[in-house]
Order: structure tokens, then sequence, then C-alpha cells
């Protein structure tokens, strides 16, 4: 199951919106992995 990722307010639009295309694409890689990965316990 994937886990959902929620972000509050505009804090990481802010954040995000700036980056250079190529630190986008690292932070969304990342993300997708965290999304996948199972939880433990």
């Amino acid at each position: 199951m994937a886990r959902q990722i929620i972000f509050h307010d505009k804090y990481f639009l802010d954040f995000y919106a700036p980056l250079q295309d190529k630190v986008k694409m690292k932070i969304k890689h990342s993300l997708e992995l965290i999304k996948q990965v199972d939880r433990a316990g």
C-alpha cells in the first residue's frame, strides 16, 4: 500500500517552485521512494 504525502499550507510549494529542474527531479524521486517503501512494524 502506497503512503500518502500531505503538504501543509504552501510551505513546500514556496520552497519547491524556485528550484532548478534537476533538483526538482531529485526531490520527486525521493518522495516517490518514500511513498513506495513498506513501513516497518
